[in-house]
């Protein structure tokens, strides 16, 4: 956890709810070490503090808007959804008429 979290805070309750409740608070490195020098028994959860930079807000998917809207519909055919579903989806996702898309997919213009 510490290499992918670093040493955030964090806890660890135990036995929740239970006569022998327990929590342990620290760095995720003080806990680590509290671990090593404590038998484990019973149930844990971990919380673990959240990023320290806040939330990173996620761009589109660059690789989704370089496929033509039949590459779209195709794709998402292939991952299970039905033809019209799928037509429905990325008129939406590309704010177009459903219709000039459904067009356009099936040659009909």
């Amino acid at each position: 956890m510490q290499k992918v979290f670093g040493n955030r805070q964090a806890t660890l309750a135990r036995e929740l709810t239970k006569k022998f409740e327990e929590y342990v608070r620290g760095g995720i490195d003080d806990l680590v070490d509290w671990s090593k020098e404590n038998e484990i028994r019973g149930e844990f959860v971990i919380l673990i503090a959240g990023n320290p930079n806040g939330f990173k807000i996620m761009k589109p998917d660059e690789n989704k808007a370089q496929l033509s809207v039949e590459e779209q519909i195709d794709q998402l055919i292939s991952n299970g959804d039905k033809p019209n579903a799928a037509i429905k989806k990325v008129a939406k996702q590309n704010g177009l008429v459903r219709q000039d898309v459904y067009n356009q997919y099936h040659h009909l213009e």
